[in-house]
């Protein structure tokens, strides 16, 4: 089949091909805030048509040759438009959805909305559909790190029931194991390190939370594992680990603590020091005096504890009474907080 073979054809082709250059300009300008569902998915669409063009046509010269022309003109015309444009080749044509994919997650215009929409369609790939993103691809590696800068509305209190955050957490822990499958062990943790560094906060403690929780590994297990490299990024540094137990839910807390016993060594710390920096203010409450906490957020914590496990409880209750005894072994309220904490949770 030859170019002059099919002059209808071609000339419809070329249309649909300036309109998808077109698409591919815009989805990295701020003009995709605009965009909605529709929009997205027919690029998409248009994706998956030229990569099967490029596929039908690649070894005919005659049609490949016309492609490439039409293009070089298109590409010498919209750069004198467009500050910083980035030409397109008929080679490209074989990762079009990719790029579309790629632009997009790279563009911080892109509302919330789309950037859930094409989460889940990476979710919908990583099940076994070939419609969307390559993930394996180098491009789409990027794309992945883009996509976890996106702020993100996950709920703190479960956000193992939420299928963004999910999807979410699913691509950090792939791009992860995709940086450091080949890399010496002391060259894994900087790597790590480096990765959630450069995520927004709360968002990264959220998806640390998932992927503990999600996670097959236990103490006992490799030491060398990505749960392992997750949790020492957590728990070497005093200040991420303060910040991740003050803006993680406490039921969150509590069964990342029933399940890593060096979490809840940590976290037993962290609530230690919160105790010992709380005094009766003026109205016989307990307040902190180095965070904004009230006794009944401190509480809160406890009585997760108690109600997470038998072994957690056991654990809490043999703890409390410990620091109760250190700070007097009072029995009656409004001395020491110990005290007071121990008689609440005993109620439960």
């Amino acid at each position: 089949m030859t170019a002059e073979s099919m002059p209808g054809k071609m000339h419809t082709m070329l249309e649909n091909l300036d309109r998808f250059i077109e698409l591919l300009t815009l989805s990295q300008s701020v003009h995709v805030k605009d965009w909605d569902i529709l929009c997205v998915r027919r690029g998409f669409e248009w994706g998956s048509y030229f990569q099967q063009v490029y596929h039908r046509f690649c070894a005919n010269d005659c049609l490949r040759n016309a492609l490439e022309d039409h293009l070089r003109s298109k590409n010498q015309k919209l750069s004198t438009c467009i500050k910083n444009y980035q030409y397109i080749s008929f080679n490209d044509l074989r990762h079009s959805k990719d790029i579309f994919c790629t632009s997009l997650l790279q563009n911080k215009a892109l509302s919330r909305n789309i950037f859930q929409y094409i989460v889940t369609k990476l979710k919908n790939q990583s099940s076994g559909e070939t419609n969307t993103c390559n993930m394996s691809n180098i491009m789409c590696q990027k794309a992945a790190s883009a996509l976890l800068l996106f702020p993100s509305s996950i709920d703190s209190k479960n956000p193992l029931e939420n299928p963004c955050a999910v999807t979410e957490a699913e691509i950090l822990k792939n791009h992860l194991e995709y940086r450091i499958h080949s890399l010496k062990e002391d060259h894994q943790f900087a790597v790590v390190s480096d990765v959630l560094s450069g995520i927004p906060q709360p968002s990264i403690y959220n998806l640390l939370a998932i992927l503990l929780l999600s996670s097959e590994t236990c103490d006992s297990q490799d030491q060398l594992s990505l749960s392992h490299l997750l949790l020492k990024w957590l728990l070497e540094n005093d200040s991420v680990w303060t910040d991740f137990c003050s803006k993680i839910h406490s039921h969150l807390l509590s069964h990342l603590s029933s399940k890593y016993s060096i979490v809840r060594k940590a976290y037993f710390n962290f609530l230690i020091k919160l105790g010992e920096s709380m005094e009766l203010d003026v109205q016989g409450k307990w307040v902190s005096n180095s965070a904004e906490l009230s006794f009944d957020i401190f509480l809160n914590h406890f009585e997760s504890l108690m109600k997470t496990s038998e072994d957690l409880q056991t654990a809490t209750e043999a703890t409390l009474e410990d620091l109760k005894r250190q700070d007097g072994d009072y029995n009656v309220p409004g001395i020491s907080v110990w005290t007071d904490v121990l008689l609440e949770v005993k109620r439960i």
